[in-house]
């Protein structure tokens, strides 16, 4: 054992605002310095700007078979609790270089893999409780767990860490912490790396002894992948602060968060997929790769595919597209097309709005000849619930709100579908407009 690693990690004592954070920790690991606490050997904070410091512990890794076993030499459980939402942005950014989840946070195989564990609660703020869900949702880097009387927090810990060689993750050290603590985790893996800690060598059997910080503390404070193992390898990004902003500094209806989204989303890849939250992919054997073979058919060949930008259908019933489901390429037509579609003003409140301003654009001569319509075509792309036949590739729910528990059913049927084909099954629920 290693005596450099026993010492507590500093922690916040009082409540202080997200604005004062970066100050705060500053000051803290100064004094720490100046009286003697943090040594060379002991891990303490820097900067983890990924592009100012190439060589920071590798969290986007180049992807591989998402099939395969994946391995990290180091796992980060942070414990937290359900409002400490600042605290985990703050984390985030400080430790992994996450400021947005724009691109995904871990991929594969690297050298991070990281999770917050949060400790069950009795009851929460409906907004906090809103805030939490889609924190959840747009970083998929959280763990809940079920409130269960006399549970011991540890064990619960320690067993989920455990329960990750089932998931075929596999790791070759664990580091547990607090959310109101900091480490330095490029120091750590250069250690771990090395075997040496100011010229003291370590053995296999200290190096995997390691132990520093408390597991837990009585303090409070006020104060962004892996997105499981996908099946075709794709990158998922949930997105709610565009929506947010919409009636509060837009002043136009939530729904044209979708266009600001796309907009920020739309320069890290090559071609967005972008699916509204009443939205279930119903068949999970189909694949964009396969969807784009198929468009590249009906466009008469690649050459003339190269020049679609959107993909998007028009149901059989409907006068106008869905737009709750289409594909969008990364291109300077794409980014003219959403501009154009922003500049809508006189449809920020109108019934059909992105939707009217997205099919009156690309039925004009300047963006007609980029678009691949799926005109009356309730199948190859998406359909609606009472549409359905098994082998649709999405559902769309489409209602005014939100349809949550008949959703829920649609998704528990199709994992029963999935299980056994002789199942059968409607999704007989007809959009309300």
């Amino acid at each position: 054992m290693v005596s450099a690693f026993k010492k507590d990690l500093i922690t916040f004592n009082r409540p202080i605002g997200f604005k004062e954070r970066y100050a705060h920790l500053f000051s803290i690991f100064e004094k720490a310095i100046e009286n003697g606490a943090i040594q060379d050997v002991d891990i303490i904070l820097t900067p983890s700007d990924p592009d100012e410091y190439p060589d920071y512990p590798n969290i986007y890794p180049t992807t591989g078979d998402s099939t395969k076993q994946r391995h990290y030499k180091l796992l980060v459980v942070i414990t937290s609790h359900i409002d400490e939402m600042r605290t985990r942005k703050l984390l985030r950014e400080y430790l992994f270089g996450i400021k947005d989840n724009l691109r995904p946070c871990m991929e594969k195989n690297g050298e991070i893999y990281y999770r917050f564990l949060m400790k069950p609660y009795q009851q929460t703020d409906k907004k906090v409780l809103r805030d939490f869900t889609a924190e959840a949702v747009e970083y998929d880097d959280i763990e809940e767990f079920p409130n269960q009387s006399n549970m011991n927090w540890q064990k619960t810990v320690l067993t989920w860490i455990q329960s990750l060689e089932k998931q075929e993750i596999t790791f070759d050290y664990a580091v547990i912490m607090e959310d109101q603590s900091i480490i330095n985790l490029r120091k750590l893996l250069s250690i771990l790396d090395s075997s040496v800690i100011n010229t003291q060598t370590l053995t296999p059997r200290q190096k995997s002894n390691l132990v520093w910080g408390r597991f837990d503390t009585n303090t409070n404070d006020e104060m962004f992948i892996i997105l499981g193992q996908e099946r075709h390898g794709y990158s998922f990004v949930g997105r709610s602060e565009e929506f947010d902003q919409q009636a509060h500094y837009k002043h136009r209806r939530t729904v044209w968060g979708k266009i600001d989204s796309i907009e920020k989303i739309l320069p890290h890849y090559d071609w967005v997929f972008w699916l509204d939250m009443d939205t279930v992919i119903a068949n999970q054997s189909i694949s964009v790769e396969w969807l784009f073979e198929k468009f590249t058919e009906r466009v008469g060949g690649e050459d003339n595919f190269s020049k679609i930008n959107l993909v998007v259908a028009r149901p059989k019933q409907d006068s106008t597209i869905n737009a709750g489901v289409f594909m969008i390429r990364n291109s300077e037509w794409s980014r003219k097309f959403l501009r154009a579609t922003q500049a809508r003003r006189d449809l920020y409140f109108n019934r059909q709005m992105e939707q009217r301003a997205m099919w009156e654009l690309l039925i004009s001569p300047d963006y007609k000849d980029g678009t691949l319509l799926l005109d009356r075509d309730d199948h190859t792309f998406n359909t609606f619930p009472h549409m359905y036949v098994p082998g649709d590739f999405v559902v769309h729910w489409a209602p005014d709100d939100c349809p949550v528990k008949p959703i829920l059913d649609a998704i528990g049927k199709l994992k029963q579908y999935e299980m056994n084909r002789e199942f059968k099954f409607t999704l007989n629920h007809a959009p309300d407009h």
